[in-house]
């Protein structure tokens, strides 16, 4: 009789473990949307037009790009040239995800050099937002002189001008929900950084990386759904009670 009050006992301690995990409160947040970027606003170092800029990253990844490529080729059989392709991406709140890939292709190139340009990055939000965020970042071209003649001594840097701030996504008057740019990444979000290098002569890929997370009002904290499990509770309570009856009557 004690062993089939212990598997009682058992059974609805399993039960309350998953009403509680189950409960909302205690639900994983998925969100999902895409995003796209464009080139705008570049200023060179030299005096001359030589640069190109393509903006048709229009469709949450894919064979369109935003495209920028500058300068005239010289020791290379190309110049310069930053693609940005935007992802559609799927990711509990807290967790980076990734946002679009860049890729940097390092020229030696006669004039046309870049100081830097800006990234208009738009972030669509699915269910439960359903808003897009219109943001600019401001990156940094770095070009360093070829005199070493190695790849790697030689080799350029694209590099966030721009504080990669928090963003107000969506406010419920409990909790505010902000998207931050996070940086490049190279091995899956894993290591984030806020510039990554191209060798000389050779081509770079790197990841965007972003996030969505959540701030609770500490004035007014997100509540506690416990309502919804009270009845439940209640129940086993009488089932606890009866099993400690049970096991006094035996």
């Amino acid at each position: 009789m004690a062993s089939q009050n212990q598997r009682n006992l058992f059974f609805v301690v399993m039960f309350f473990i998953f009403i509680f995990v189950s409960s909302p409160g205690f639900a994983s947040f998925t969100l999902s949307g895409s995003s796209y970027g464009e080139w705008v606003n570049p200023v060179l170092t030299n005096s001359g037009q030589y640069y190109s800029i393509s903006n048709k990253d229009k469709n949450g990844g894919g064979k369109k790009t935003a495209d920028f490529s500058w300068g005239l080729a010289a020791d290379t059989p190309f110049n310069n040239k930053i693609t940005y392709d935007g992802k559609n991406w799927n990711s509990e709140v807290g967790n980076p995800f990734l946002v679009g890939s860049m890729t940097y292709r390092n020229g030696s190139v006669y004039y046309g050099d870049i100081e830097k340009i800006d990234l208009g990055l738009s972030i669509n939000f699915n269910d439960p937002f359903n808003n897009e965020l219109d943001l600019v970042y401001n990156l940094d071209i770095i070009n360093t002189p070829n005199t070493t003649y190695n790849p790697v001594a030689d080799a350029d840097y694209l590099s966030f001008g721009t504080d990669l701030n928090k963003v107000e996504l969506w406010n419920n008057g409990v909790d505010t929900y902000w998207f931050q740019v996070l940086g490049f990444s190279s091995d899956n979000g894993n290591t984030l950084t806020t510039h990554f290098l191209a060798p000389e002569g050779q081509t770079l890929s790197s990841g965007l990386y972003g996030m969505v997370g959540v701030t609770s009002n500490p004035v007014n904290p997100s509540p506690v759904p416990l309502p919804g499990t009270l009845p439940l509770l209640g129940f086993g309570i009488v089932c606890l009670a009866g099993i400690k009856r049970n096991n006094w009557l035996s």
